[in-house]
């Protein structure tokens, strides 16, 4: 997704938990010098805030955000941990919401602005 959008000239800010594996990869592509990194845990709120406010500073007001950010387990519904999926649920589910709202906050002032 990161490769495309880049090639389409948008400005991208790629996020994932591990900065330097990030880093590593957006190298490895050359895509280093088109994109910044960014490390987040998507499911803690305050990180979420965090990384839209560095966004911002760096990059300018995201015009786009896509949620791309999973995590699953493999199992019968007998066997799951209910941790495990309480824990697939809030990076999937609850870091959309999180984002999803900061990004509509957003765009709900600039509306409000004009």
């Amino acid at each position: 997704l990161v490769q495309k959008f880049a090639s389409e000239g948008f400005r991208v800010a790629a996020v994932a938990r591990d900065h330097e594996k990030l880093e590593t990869l957006l190298g490895e592509r050359g895509l280093a010098e088109k994109e910044r990194a960014y490390s987040c845990d998507v499911s803690d709120p305050k990180a979420v805030a965090t990384l839209f406010a560095s966004v911002e500073a760096d990059l300018g007001t995201p015009s786009l955000v896509v949620f791309n950010a999973g995590a699953f387990i493999i199992g019968s519904i007998t066997d799951l941990d209910p941790d495990d999926v309480a824990r697939c649920w809030r990076i999937g589910c609850f870091g959309g919401f999180l984002s999803r709202r900061k990004k509509q906050r957003k765009l709900s002032k600039k509306l409000r602005s004009q």
